[in-house]
């Protein structure tokens, strides 16, 4: 999974350039860049070091302590406390890693078509953003409840709001497609959301 935190990198070095001034006016952004940071260091691909598999760690029904591994906990907790706040989360990004370009597949929320523009409209942003061809064409997920213990449709099922898998650049050699690629997602989403 170790390009998708360099495609995280990049969508904070975005955030944190001067063509990330007006985002970071508007906008909260609100990044956990590994749920498990003993893991690597381990040798553990997907688990923790209580052997559980950290994809497959969403509670619908809410957090709970022992219930769930102790990182998982955590992180939905703050997730819950989030959605709690006068600021709520509008939009989720669980980044992963798999052969390929960078692969977003959205659950999309309420914004979509209602308060902001169309999917078809985000969708062309990216692809106007994306002249190297670093993103896959964007994708809508079908039957979120058949992976509702997975982070991307896991939120999705609990609070309703835009979720997004994004997959990809598993066999990229170059540290900096995967900045790159952050920076072009990161562009985009405040282009939409602006």
């Amino acid at each position: 999974e170790h390009n998708s935190q360099w495609r995280m990198a990049g969508m904070v070095d975005w955030l944190l350039s001067d063509n990330g001034t007006q985002c970071r006016r508007k906008n909260i952004c609100h990044f956990i860049i590994m749920m498990s940071p003993d893991g690597p260091g381990n040798g553990w691909y997907r688990v923790n070091a209580e052997g559980f598999d950290m994809n497959r760690t969403y509670l619908v029904d809410g957090s709970g302590s022992g219930r769930q591994a102790h990182e998982a906990f955590i992180v939905q907790k703050d997730m819950e406390s989030l959605m709690a706040s006068e600021t709520p989360v509008t939009t989720s990004w669980s980044m992963h890693t798999w052969g390929g370009p960078v692969e977003p597949i959205f659950l999309p929320g309420p914004e979509f078509g209602t308060k902001l523009g169309s999917f078809e409209e985000f969708k062309n942003i990216v692809a106007d953003n994306d002249p190297g061809g670093l993103i896959k064409p964007l994708a809508v997920r079908k039957n979120p409840i058949k992976l509702s213990v997975m982070w991307s449709s896991g939120v999705y099922t609990q609070f309703g709001i835009t979720t997004v898998l994004c997959e990809g650049a598993g066999r990229w050699t170059s540290k900096q497609k995967s900045l790159d690629a952050g920076m072009i997602l990161m562009k985009s989403i405040a282009g939409f959301y602006q």
